[in-house]
């Protein structure tokens, strides 16, 4: 989660994206392959680890490899659709009461849902902090996030995709995350779930502070592009 924000990484020159598991859950085998070419892209850097040697600490063969993920770029964003997955869950089981309260409940599932992970989470921010090349696949995953949190958002208020409020709301989660994720890897001994509902408060004082009426020019901005 380099730049605190959504976890994302990848490597130069690859290009292919990986193959989930079945029903989008991941099986010991996969975790397992995940995580040992996780911890050896920290210890080594991205670059100079091959697959070769992730098949061999992992205790399986290249075909297995390729199949499930295809290149080192595609164990890298193995995560990606558990991430898209935990958000849409975590709009589900939020409160349905304000607007506020059901995106502050979301992103405080999601959290949840990271610090089950927190292992991976400091690996994969420490390997995409040490491959700045890194970061531009780490802007997309986070589009694609705050895309699945708008489209979440938008089903559970039985509201279009394209309504401004449910975008905003989207790209508010975002920042939220992106501010206590960089609390939590900050050294503080709060959790992540107390480092969200923090960001969170910190943001509505913000806003509040930047929607006096005598400063509001026109109505709600449209869609974003």
């Amino acid at each position: 989660m380099s730049d605190g924000s959504v976890p994302a990484t990848g490597s130069r020159g690859d290009s292919a994206e990986s193959s989930s598991p079945p029903q989008g859950r991941r099986s010991r085998s996969w975790t397992r392959v995940e995580r040992t070419a996780l911890e050896l892209f920290d210890r080594h850097g991205v670059e100079a680890v091959t697959v070769e040697q992730i098949c061999a600490a992992a205790g399986i063969g290249p075909a297995t490899f390729y199949r499930h993920f295809g290149t080192k770029d595609g164990v890298l964003f193995a995560y990606r659709p558990f991430f898209l997955e935990a958000i849409r869950e975590a709009v589900a089981r939020a409160p349905t009461g304000t607007t506020a309260d059901q995106l502050e409940g979301a992103l405080l599932g999601f959290a949840d849902y990271l610090e089950v992970h927190a292992e991976e989470l400091a690996m994969r921010d420490r390997i995409v902090t040490a491959n700045p090349v890194l970061l531009s696949r780490t802007l997309l995953v986070q589009r694609e996030w705050e895309a699945e949190l708008a489209g979440a958002l938008a089903a559970a208020r039985d509201v279009p995709d394209t309504d401004p409020t449910v975008w905003w709301n989207a790209a508010l989660g975002l920042v939220v995350i992106r501010a206590a994720f960089r609390r939590w890897r900050g050294g503080t001994t709060a959790t992540l779930r107390q480092c969200v509902g923090e960001s969170f408060a910190e943001a509505a004082v913000t806003i509040g502070r930047c929607t006096d009426p005598e400063h509001l020019h026109g109505g709600v901005p449209s869609h974003p592009a």
